[in-house]
């Protein structure tokens, strides 16, 4: 929610609307909303941006594609969803692209010596510890000493599932079924506005009959406490 506040606010935003968060708490909103109405509050807070995925509605409590009801209206009312993203091995060194929009100021942050990390992961399915994969950010590569994993076994902490219909709704431990891989990016080559994502399979692991799936792809920026 901060990044994508933070970038409605960068976009010339005049406010700020949530639907369907009254059941969230008293506690939760007078922390939260505070955060998401001050584009000020908002500047050293950390964020974690996201690419859309195509198939974000088809949860046990959403609808199947195609979506119906009401559930059209959310999911056709976005732009375009850049993931999935189906990687093909490649030895010419072609590769899919997906685009990230970040509004913090990273160079001023970093200037300010506020910037604690930047940490960007990469989720799949059926993920091997052989298979060889190259990212590169805004055309610089990633170097293999700045990832970690391949992680498995994971799990996050989510809104419970028909959150709308308890109050309070409670946060729950959410196992996930990607696996995932984590690069330290630092500034540059991560800027302010659009950066530039390639991830090119220059081998895939003989004993995966599947193709492999780009399903995530998550930015986390923090700071330092202040």
């Amino acid at each position: 929610l901060r990044a994508i506040a933070s970038r409605f606010w960068a976009a010339g935003a005049a406010g700020i609307y949530l639907y369907n968060f009254f059941t969230a708490g008293p506690e939760w909103n007078e922390r939260v909303l505070n955060q998401l109405a001050d584009p000020a509050a908002l500047k050293y807070l950390d964020k974690r941006y996201e690419l859309d995925q195509s198939a974000r509605f088809t949860t046990p409590y959403h609808c199947a594609y195609p979506v119906a009801n009401i559930e059209a209206t959310f999911r056709y009312a976005n732009p375009a969803a850049q993931l999935p993203i189906i990687l093909e091995q490649s030895l010419a060194g072609h590769a899919p692209q997906c685009s990230l929009e970040i509004a913090d100021d990273l160079a001023a942050a970093r200037a300010a010596g506020v910037l604690a990390r930047c940490l960007l992961t990469l989720r799949f399915d059926t993920l091997s510890p052989d298979d060889e994969i190259e990212v590169k950010i805004n055309q610089t590569n990633l170097q293999a000493a700045a990832r970690h994993g391949p992680f498995y076994n994971w799990k996050r902490q989510e809104i419970e599932a028909q959150f709308w219909t308890r109050y309070p709704a409670q946060i729950v431990e959410v196992e996930q079924p990607w696996a995932h891989l984590e690069f330290e990016v630092d500034c540059p080559p991560l800027r302010q506005g659009k950066n530039e994502l390639e991830i090119h399979l220059k081998t895939r692991s003989r004993n995966q009959g599947a193709p492999l799936v780009l399903q995530a792809v998550e930015l986390l920026v923090a700071y330092e406490e202040r």
